[in-house]
């Protein structure tokens, strides 16, 4: 039996949010992360790109890739995760990779997912 979701919008900070992991999206094409990965604290933003820069980020659908947070951030995890090509993003593509994402979180015993969206 589905287990049910819960969902709040809330207007934090990104690192203050408490979660067991807190994810953005990115689109294949975007040759740098969102801006919103920078609110991220200093250490997870610059694992963040240099994963990006060496292609193990890549926004591929589907993609999803999981960090430990360091220090500076309330949540567990970071996740990004894989909208695949950009234009355009579509509802679908973002139903995908929520999907995507909660599988894996489900795999390693994580429920509390938070979403971060850029402003622009």
């Amino acid at each position: 039996m589905p287990r049910p979701m819960r969902v709040v919008t809330v207007e934090t900070p990104p690192a203050a949010v408490e979660a067991d992991a807190i994810a953005f999206a990115l689109a294949e094409e975007e040759a740098q992360l969102p801006a919103v990965a920078a609110t991220l604290g200093d250490e997870v933003a610059a694992t963040l790109r240099r994963l990006v820069d060496e292609h193990e980020i890549r926004g591929k659908r589907n993609e999803v890739t999981i960090l430990h947070a360091g220090s500076g951030i309330a949540a567990t995890r970071v996740i990004a995760a894989g909208l695949g090509k950009a234009a355009p993003i579509d509802p679908d593509a973002l139903r995908t990779a929520a999907a995507s994402v909660a599988r894996r979180l489900d795999g390693v015993g994580r429920r509390r997912l938070a979403w971060v969206l850029d402003a622009g």
